[in-house]
C-alpha cells in the first residue's frame, strides 16, 4: 500500500450512528491529532459523518493536483475542502496514472479551496484527481485490506 503514514494512526470502520461507511473512505486521522484538543480532540464528528462516510468525498476526478510552497503536494478544488476540516486527519487521494502514488497522507494544511498533504510535489498542476477526506471504512475487511502495517495503525 502506497502512501504510508510514518506516525501511530487511528483508523475505523462503520460508524458512529448508522454505520454506512466508505470502502474509498480515508480511514481515520494521525494518533497524535486524535489526542489534541485544538485538532480532532477524539471527536468522531472532526473524522466523519454522523453515517461514518467522509466529510469530502470528491469522487469524480473533480480535484486538481498542484505543488504547495513548502514543496508538499495540495489537492485543490475552489470552495470544495471548507476551512472545518482539521489537521491530522487522513486523506485518501488517487488517480488513473498520477505524479504522486495512490494513497492514504495525513492532512498538514487546510484552505478553503485546498488541503496540503504529507507528500513531495514540485511539478506543475495535474487535474482529474479524487480525494476523499476522513470517514469510516464500510466493512471491517476492507479497513484490513486498505490500511498498510507500515501505517502504525491502531484499528477501531
Amino acid at each position: 500500500m502506497a502512501g504510508v503514514i510514518a506516525k501511530d494512526t487511528y483508523h475505523f470502520a462503520g460508524g458512529p450512528v448508522t454505520q454506512v461507511g466508505d470502502a474509498d473512505a480515508a480511514g481515520g486521522c494521525t494518533g497524535e491529532s486524535y489526542k489534541d484538543p485544538t485538532k480532532v480532540n477524539g471527536l468522531l464528528a472532526n473524522i466523519m459523518n454522523s453515517d461514518g462516510t467522509p466529510l469530502v468525498n470528491w469522487d469524480g476526478t473533480e480535484c486538481t493536483l498542484k505543488a504547495g510552497g513548502g514543496g508538499k503536494a495540495q489537492i485543490y478544488k475552489a470552495g470544495g475542502f471548507g476551512a472545518t476540516l482539521k489537521l491530522g486527519v487522513i486523506a485518501y487521494v488517487w488517480h488513473a496514472a498520477g505524479a504522486i502514488t495512490d494513497g492514504r497522507y495525513e492532512i498538514l494544511v487546510v484552505h478553503a479551496d485546498y488541503i496540503e498533504i504529507d507528500v513531495a510535489y514540485a511539478l506543475g498542476d495535474e487535474a482529474n484527481w479524487n480525494c476523499t477526506v476522513g470517514g469510516a471504512f464500510d466493512t471491517l475487511q476492507n479497513m484490513i485490506d486498505n490500511v498498510d502495517e507500515g501505517d502504525n495503525a491502531n484499528r477501531e
